[in-house]
C-alpha cells in the first residue's frame, strides 16, 4: 500500500511521531537506501521542479549543506525556502519531505547590534516555520515525494498559495506597515514586530507601536514597563532571549522609550 500524497497534523506531537517513524523497507528498497540514490535523486527532482516553477518569481535554486533551497533577495530581505526530507524513506520508496520558509532582513541584523548580549552574533532572522503555519487552521505537513508528478504539481501550487503572498507582506510597506500594527502576519511574534517597525519605519513609529500594541496591553503592558525600568535603572543591556516581555523591555531601554 502506498504512503499518502500529503499528511495534515494539528499536534506537533503527531507530527513529530510521523516525522521521525523508521521505515521497513523491501530488500529492494533497502538497497537503494544504502547507496543513498534513491532520496538524493527525488529531492533532487523536487527542487528544480519547484525552482522552475518559481523561477519567474526571481528565486534561484542553491545548495546549503547538501540540502536544496531556492532564494530571492528584495532590497534587505532574504527570502528562502527549504526542502528537508525525514530521516527515513518510506517502505514505497517515496520520499517524506516538509516545506520550511525562512525570513532574514539585513537592516534588522544591524539593529539588533545595538542591543543584542554580543552584537557581533546578531542574527538577521525574522522567522522560520513550517509553510503549514499559513493554512487555516495552521498545520505541520509531510509531503511524501516520488515519481508522481501530480503530487510535484500539487506541492507548486501550495508554495505558490501560501508563501509566495506571505513573503510579499515584507515587500509592501504599507501593507507591512498596517499588519504589524494589527498583529496579522503569521509567524511574527509580538518582539520581533517591534524590532521590523523600528527597521523599516524607524524609532518614532517605533515607540508608537510600543505604546499602541504593548503598553497599552493589560496582560503585559505592565510588565514590560516595570522590566524596561529596572534595566535602565541598573545601567545594564537588557538581555535578548525566549521571553518576550524581556525582549520587549530590552528594546525599549535600548531606545530609551520608556523613563526610569
Amino acid at each position: 500500500m502506498g504512503s499518502q500524497k500529503r499528511q495534515i497534523f494539528f499536534q506537533e506531537r503527531d507530527f513529530q511521531q510521523a516525522w521521525n517513524v523508521k521505515s521497513a523497507p523491501s530488500g529492494f528498497f533497502r538497497r537503494l537506501r544504502k547507496e543513498d540514490r534513491l532520496p538524493r535523486q527525488i529531492l533532487s527532482e523536487t527542487a528544480h521542479f519547484l525552482g522552475g516553477a518559481l523561477l519567474a518569481h526571481d528565486f534561484v535554486l542553491f545548495q546549503n549543506g547538501g540540502l536544496p533551497q531556492l532564494e530571492r533577495r528584495v532590497g534587505p530581505l532574504i527570502e528562502e525556502i527549504l526542502l528537508r526530507p525525514a530521516p527515513s524513506t518510506n517502505s514505497d520508496g517515496t520520499v517524506p519531505m516538509r516545506v520550511c520558509l525562512h525570513l532574514s532582513h539585513l537592516n534588522l541584523q544591524a539593529n539588533r547590534m545595538r542591543y543584542w548580549p554580543c552584537p557581533t552574533r546578531a542574527p538577521a532572522s525574522v522567522s522560520s516555520m513550517d509553510i503549514g503555519q499559513l493554512e487555516i487552521p495552521p498545520c505541520s505537513v509531510i509531503w511524501n515525494l516520488g515519481e508522481d508528478q501530480d503530487v510535484l504539481s500539487d506541492l507548486v501550487d501550495w508554495v505558490q498559495k501560501l508563501a509566495l503572498p506571505w513573503f510579499e507582506i515584507f515587500e509592501n510597506e504599507r501593507e507591512l506597515h498596517r499588519k504589524l500594527f494589527r498583529g496579522e502576519i503569521t509567524g511574527i511574534h509580538l518582539d520581533t514586530a517591534m524590532e521590523l517597525v523600528i527597521s523599516e519605519f524607524g524609532t518614532f513609529e517605533g515607540a508608537r507601536f510600543l505604546d499602541q500594541c504593548v503598553l497599552a496591553d493589560s496582560e503585559i503592558g505592565d510588565k514590560v514597563r516595570e522590566r524596561t525600568s529596572r534595566i535602565l535603572k541598573s545601567k545594564e543591556r537588557g538581555v535578548m532571549g525566549h521571553d518576550v516581555i524581556s525582549n520587549l523591555a530590552a528594546l525599549a531601554a535600548s531606545y530609551r522609550m520608556i523613563r526610569r
